[in-house]
C-alpha cells in the first residue's frame, strides 16, 4: 500500500500552515502549488485552506484519507472537505471519489477558532485504494 502523510498545523496566532511529508510516493499523484501555505487566521470567522491533488496517470486514481493524529483546542470548530462532501464533524477518515486523468481535486480544512488562542495539529494519511 502506497501512502502519503500530510501534516496540517493550525495556529490561531494569525498563522495557518499546511505541511506535507511524503513517506511514500503514490504514482501519478502530484501536489499542486507549494508544500506549505501561510495565511492569516481570522479570530471570528471561518478560515479555509486547501491542499490540491492532481492525477497525472492515464487512468483514474482512487484515494482514501484518515486522520492519524490531531491535537485541537476544544473551542475551535474544525472540519474537512474532500471531493465527496464537507463533513459537519471532523471524521476519522473517508474514501474519495475517483480522480479522473489530468483532474485536480482538493482537501479543504475549515477552521473557526471562535476568538480562542491556541495551537492545533491534524495529520492526514492519504492512501491509494
Amino acid at each position: 500500500m502506497k501512502s502519503i502523510h500530510i501534516s496540517i498545523v493550525l495556529l490561531s496566532f494569525w498563522l495557518l500552515t499546511f505541511c506535507h511529508t511524503l513517506d511514500a510516493q503514490i504514482e501519478g499523484l502530484e501536489f499542486i502549488e507549494d508544500d506549505s501555505l501561510h495565511t492569516d487566521l481570522g479570530y471570528e470567522s471561518y478560515n479555509l485552506a486547501f491542499i490540491y491533488l492532481k492525477n497525472n496517470r492515464q487512468d483514474s486514481l482512487f484515494l482514501s484519507w484518515e486522520i492519524t493524529s490531531k491535537d485541537l483546542p476544544e473551542e475551535w470548530y474544525v472540519t474537512i472537505c474532500d471531493n465527496v462532501t464537507c463533513y459537519g464533524v471532523l471524521p476519522d477518515g473517508a474514501d474519495m471519489y475517483g480522480i479522473a486523468p489530468d483532474q485536480t481535486v482538493y482537501i479543504r480544512m475549515e477552521v473557526n477558532p471562535y476568538e480562542h488562542d491556541g495551537f492545533g495539529h491534524v495529520r492526514l494519511l492519504i492512501t491509494e485504494t
